[in-house]
């Protein structure tokens, strides 16, 4: 793999672990206070996110953050 391309390559999964990161942290903030979600007009309490919500953000970040970590640390390919 060339330089540029690697330089893209660990950008990008820097990018994709911060964005898993904020989605777990979403996800343990709706499972700790149920409340943080926002209110609406229609709702001014808003209504609390639901236990498949919250392990789906977990989950969903935590694939992110592999992937993203995957990207990070692999090792252009050499030739034959």
């Amino acid at each position: 793999m060339s330089g540029p391309l690697n330089f893209l390559c660990r950008v990008m999964g820097h990018a994709v672990v911060l964005i898993g990161g904020f989605m777990m942290f979403g996800g343990l903030l709706g499972g700790l206070d149920p409340g943080i979600k926002q209110a609406d007009d229609a709702d001014p309490f808003g209504i609390p996110p639901s236990s498949m919500e919250i392990w789906g953000l977990l989950f969903a970040g935590l694939v992110l953050v592999v992937v993203g970590r995957w990207l990070v640390t692999r090792r252009p390919r050499t030739g034959r």
